[in-house]
């Protein structure tokens, strides 16, 4: 059954330079062209996408990648029972928001099927869990380990700490929004250091490009996307090149906007990525597209922190209230034998100062959230990139001895 919201061979420009591939019917098509969603329409959400997606994997395998890529991984194929779990659990309705990565990184999506996939954040908070298997190429210095792999994916730990944040839970994140990447390919040199999608030869990344931007545009039609948010602008600028020139109401009036990506290759990104995030969210407006109620799982976390707050004070209070009772009594005795008061009423003086603070030593701390949207969703030119301490975000991630780069 043939979709009419994405344009046929018939009312596309035809092009015999343009990249050909296979649909899922085995028929040649061109970029955003002929091929509806492969399947009937009372499936499911998440069964189409996957096969959008399997078709997808099929078309990029007829392409031969040449130097500078080595090695090629496909997570949705050795990692497909947790990427199925992604899509069955997060994606089983329709999204008025489309966050869109670039490619897999090396230690996210690349080992466990999953968009921005650290795999901390993939185990205990999208609680997902499966079966992962090798790539039919391994490299050695990039092992395929699954969700125990050890590296921490710092673009996916800001990216999913921004938003459990934000939410609180993923069912309010993915509510209204939805995670998908570009490519599901990964690229390797034979160093093992990352080729991004845009360094690919030109040959190649128009056939790469061509068939991604087939299947971007069934996710966009099958989601009813009214807002994409391309997360860096790879990304986003394919999204655009994606939808130009196309007639149809969800495409003309489809909304594109771009973050900038979370990668600590990103020099600009290690200056505090969430507080420019949430700023530029709030610019783009955000909150009109979805029904988060940003101060609830704000508050969620704020009520976890001072909660560890009166844990330390229970713990420190004694120790703190010992040192006055020690120190009051030398004072008063020694003040009688001596004739001169003043000078020791001076040192009273300096020894009752100190226990003074030890006394309530978490009275003077801050809350580390803000408990008001509006205090977190500031204008953009009103940011301050040290304003707010993000608990997710760990100083000693924004160094990697790796280039990361993809998602």
């Amino acid at each position: 059954m043939q979709d009419t919201n994405i344009p046929t061979l018939e009312q596309t420009n035809q092009d015999e330079n343009e990249p050909k591939y296979l649909d899922s019917h085995g028929e040649t098509c061109l970029a955003a062209t002929s091929a509806p969603i492969p399947t009937a329409v009372s499936a499911s959400i998440p069964d189409r996408l996957l096969q959008v997606e399997a078709e997808l994997c099929r078309n990029l395998k007829t392409i031969e990648f040449t130097d500078p890529v080595d090695y090629v991984y496909s997570p949705l194929d050795y990692a497909s029972d947790t990427h199925a779990k992604y899509v069955h659990r997060f994606c089983n309705s329709q999204k008025n928001v489309l966050f869109l990565g670039m490619n897999p990184g090396p230690f996210g999506m690349a080992q466990n099927g999953v968009p921005f996939g650290e795999c901390d954040t993939v185990r205990n908070w999208l609680k997902i869990d499966g079966i992962v298997g090798k790539p039919q190429r391994e490299h050695p210095k990039r092992p395929v380990l699954g969700l125990e792999c050890p590296r921490n994916e710092v673009s996916g730990k800001r990216f999913w700490g921004l938003f459990k944040f934000l939410c609180g839970t993923p069912e309010v994140f993915f509510k209204d929004c939805y995670v998908y990447n570009f490519c599901p390919l990964q690229f390797m040199k034979t160093s093992a250091r990352n080729v991004s999608p845009g360094k690919l030869k030109i040959t190649e990344r128009k056939q790469l490009i061509a068939a991604c931007n087939h299947a971007f545009l069934q996710v966009v039609q099958l989601l009813q996307v009214k807002l994409v948010i391309g997360v860096g602008n790879f990304a986003s600028e394919n999204a655009s090149k994606a939808v130009k020139g196309l007639q149809q109401d969800l495409f003309s009036q489809l909304r594109i906007e771009t973050l900038m990506h979370p990668s600590p290759a990103n020099p600009s990104a290690n200056k505090n990525w969430p507080s420019y995030a949430v700023n530029r969210l709030k610019e783009i407006g955000i909150m009109s597209y979805t029904d988060w109620k940003i101060s609830d799982g704000q508050r969620q976390q704020q009520q976890q922190h001072q909660q560890q707050q009166q844990k330390q004070q229970q713990h420190e209070t004694p120790k703190a209230a010992t040192p006055p009772r020690r120190t009051t009594p030398p004072p008063t005795t020694t003040t009688k034998p001596t004739s001169t008061p003043a000078p020791r009423k001076t040192t009273t003086k300096k020894q009752g100062e100190t226990p003074t603070p030890s006394s309530s030593p978490m009275d003077t701390a801050t809350p580390l959230l803000p408990a008001e949207p509006t205090e977190i969703f500031r204008p953009a030119d009103e940011a301050d990139p040290t304003a707010i301490p993000f608990p997710d975000q760990d100083s000693s991630d924004c160094v990697s001895t790796d280039t990361e780069k993809g998602e």
